[in-house]
Protein backbone atom coordinates (compact mmCIF):
# COMPACT_ATOMS: atom_id res chain seq x y z
CA UNK A 1 0.00 0.00 0.00
CA UNK A 2 2.93 2.35 0.62
CA UNK A 3 3.93 2.14 -3.05
CA UNK A 4 0.38 2.92 -4.23
CA UNK A 5 0.11 5.85 -1.80
CA UNK A 6 3.49 7.17 -2.92
CA UNK A 7 2.62 6.93 -6.62
CA UNK A 8 -0.72 8.69 -6.10
CA UNK A 9 0.95 11.42 -4.03
CA UNK A 10 3.61 11.82 -6.74
CA UNK A 11 0.91 12.14 -9.44
CA UNK A 12 -0.86 14.74 -7.27
CA UNK A 13 2.30 16.77 -6.71
CA UNK A 14 3.40 16.68 -10.36
CA UNK A 15 -0.10 17.70 -11.45
CA UNK A 16 -0.09 20.57 -8.94
CA UNK A 17 3.35 21.71 -10.13
CA UNK A 18 2.18 21.68 -13.74
CA UNK A 19 -1.08 23.48 -12.94
CA UNK A 20 0.37 26.17 -10.68
CA UNK A 21 3.66 26.58 -12.56
CA UNK A 22 1.95 26.68 -15.95
CA UNK A 23 -0.64 29.18 -14.74
CA UNK A 24 2.00 31.47 -13.26
CA UNK A 25 4.03 31.18 -16.46
CA UNK A 26 1.06 32.29 -18.57
CA UNK A 27 0.15 35.16 -16.22
CA UNK A 28 3.64 36.39 -15.37
CA UNK A 29 5.58 35.61 -18.57
CA UNK A 30 3.33 35.09 -21.60
CA UNK A 31 0.95 38.01 -20.97
CA UNK A 32 3.69 40.59 -20.23
CA UNK A 33 5.82 39.31 -23.14
CA UNK A 34 2.86 39.71 -25.48
CA UNK A 35 3.05 43.48 -24.99
CA UNK A 36 6.62 43.37 -26.29
CA UNK A 37 5.75 41.18 -29.27
CA UNK A 38 3.19 43.50 -30.80
CA UNK A 39 1.35 46.74 -30.18
CA UNK A 40 -1.64 45.48 -32.16
CA UNK A 41 -4.24 44.55 -29.51
CA UNK A 42 -6.05 42.10 -31.78
CA UNK A 43 -2.83 40.27 -32.64
CA UNK A 44 -1.68 40.27 -29.00
CA UNK A 45 -5.01 38.83 -27.89
CA UNK A 46 -4.73 36.16 -30.58
CA UNK A 47 -1.24 35.17 -29.37
CA UNK A 48 -2.18 34.99 -25.69
CA UNK A 49 -5.51 33.34 -26.50
CA UNK A 50 -3.85 30.62 -28.56
CA UNK A 51 -1.37 29.82 -25.79
CA UNK A 52 -4.11 29.91 -23.14
CA UNK A 53 -6.34 27.56 -25.18
CA UNK A 54 -3.55 25.01 -25.61
CA UNK A 55 -2.73 25.21 -21.90
CA UNK A 56 -6.46 25.07 -21.07
CA UNK A 57 -6.86 21.74 -22.89
CA UNK A 58 -4.36 20.28 -20.46
CA UNK A 59 -5.57 22.14 -17.36
CA UNK A 60 -9.05 20.59 -17.37
CA UNK A 61 -7.80 17.00 -17.12
CA UNK A 62 -5.10 18.12 -14.69
CA UNK A 63 -7.73 19.58 -12.36
CA UNK A 64 -9.67 16.29 -12.53
CA UNK A 65 -6.48 14.37 -11.64
CA UNK A 66 -5.86 16.77 -8.73
CA UNK A 67 -9.40 16.29 -7.43
CA UNK A 68 -9.26 12.48 -7.72
CA UNK A 69 -5.81 12.15 -6.16
CA UNK A 70 -6.70 14.79 -3.56
CA UNK A 71 -9.74 12.78 -2.45
CA UNK A 72 -7.58 9.67 -2.22
CA UNK A 73 -4.88 11.51 -0.28
CA UNK A 74 -7.50 12.95 2.12
CA UNK A 75 -8.08 9.46 3.45
CA UNK A 76 -4.60 9.65 4.99
CA UNK A 77 -5.67 12.54 7.20
CA UNK A 78 -9.14 11.41 8.21
CA UNK A 79 -10.46 8.18 9.58
CA UNK A 80 -14.06 9.43 9.28
CA UNK A 81 -16.00 12.16 7.48
CA UNK A 82 -16.90 13.78 10.81
CA UNK A 83 -13.25 14.66 11.44
CA UNK A 84 -13.58 17.35 8.77
CA UNK A 85 -15.48 19.40 11.35
CA UNK A 86 -13.85 18.58 14.71
CA UNK A 87 -10.18 17.69 14.21
CA UNK A 88 -7.43 20.26 13.41
CA UNK A 89 -6.33 18.29 10.34
CA UNK A 90 -9.94 17.95 9.25
CA UNK A 91 -10.63 21.66 9.59
CA UNK A 92 -7.51 22.55 7.57
CA UNK A 93 -8.50 19.97 4.96
CA UNK A 94 -12.04 21.41 4.82
CA UNK A 95 -10.56 24.89 4.33
CA UNK A 96 -8.39 23.49 1.51
CA UNK A 97 -11.46 21.93 -0.13
CA UNK A 98 -13.35 25.23 0.09
CA UNK A 99 -10.46 27.30 -1.30
CA UNK A 100 -9.97 24.73 -4.07
CA UNK A 101 -13.67 25.00 -4.99
CA UNK A 102 -13.34 28.81 -5.10
CA UNK A 103 -10.21 28.45 -7.27
CA UNK A 104 -12.00 26.17 -9.74
CA UNK A 105 -14.96 28.59 -9.86
CA UNK A 106 -12.63 31.54 -10.57
CA UNK A 107 -10.95 29.61 -13.38
CA UNK A 108 -14.34 28.64 -14.79
CA UNK A 109 -15.61 32.23 -14.77
CA UNK A 110 -12.42 33.43 -16.42
CA UNK A 111 -12.59 30.74 -19.11
CA UNK A 112 -16.28 30.94 -19.85
CA UNK A 113 -16.82 34.67 -19.60
CA UNK A 114 -13.64 36.74 -19.79
CA UNK A 115 -11.60 34.75 -22.29
CA UNK A 116 -14.43 34.63 -24.80
CA UNK A 117 -15.39 38.26 -24.32
CA UNK A 118 -11.78 39.43 -24.68
CA UNK A 119 -11.36 37.42 -27.90
CA UNK A 120 -14.61 38.79 -29.34
CA UNK A 121 -13.81 42.43 -28.44
CA UNK A 122 -10.30 42.11 -29.87
CA UNK A 123 -11.59 40.59 -33.10
CA UNK A 124 -14.11 43.44 -33.40
CA UNK A 125 -11.32 45.93 -32.57
CA UNK A 126 -13.36 47.48 -29.75
CA UNK A 127 -10.25 48.53 -27.84
CA UNK A 128 -11.86 50.79 -25.22
CA UNK A 129 -14.24 48.06 -24.08
CA UNK A 130 -11.44 45.51 -24.37
CA UNK A 131 -9.27 47.51 -21.95
CA UNK A 132 -12.09 47.64 -19.38
CA UNK A 133 -12.79 43.90 -19.63
CA UNK A 134 -9.06 43.16 -19.39
CA UNK A 135 -8.81 45.14 -16.15
CA UNK A 136 -11.52 42.94 -14.61
CA UNK A 137 -9.86 39.87 -16.08
CA UNK A 138 -6.61 40.88 -14.37
CA UNK A 139 -8.43 41.33 -11.06
CA UNK A 140 -9.89 37.84 -11.43
CA UNK A 141 -6.47 36.46 -12.38
CA UNK A 142 -4.96 38.04 -9.26
CA UNK A 143 -7.70 36.48 -7.14
CA UNK A 144 -6.91 33.14 -8.78
CA UNK A 145 -3.22 33.47 -7.91
CA UNK A 146 -4.17 34.31 -4.30
CA UNK A 147 -6.45 31.25 -4.17
CA UNK A 148 -3.63 29.07 -5.54
CA UNK A 149 -1.36 30.43 -2.83
CA UNK A 150 -4.05 29.64 -0.27
CA UNK A 151 -4.34 26.05 -1.44
CA UNK A 152 -0.55 25.66 -1.30
CA UNK A 153 -0.38 27.23 2.19
CA UNK A 154 -3.12 24.91 3.47
CA UNK A 155 -1.27 21.96 1.94
CA UNK A 156 1.84 22.93 3.90
CA UNK A 157 -0.29 23.32 7.06
CA UNK A 158 -1.72 19.83 6.52
CA UNK A 159 1.77 18.40 6.18
CA UNK A 160 2.87 20.18 9.38
CA UNK A 161 -0.07 18.67 11.27
CA UNK A 162 1.03 15.21 10.16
Amino acid sequence: MIIVNSVILWIHLVSAMFFVGGSLFVWWVVVPASYRLTKDESRRTEIVGTIARVFGRIVGPTILVLIATGIYNATWYLSSFGELFRDAKGIVLLAKIIVTAVLIALIGVHDVYFSRKIARLAAEERHTELAAVRRWSHVLSAATVVAMGGVLALTVALGALG
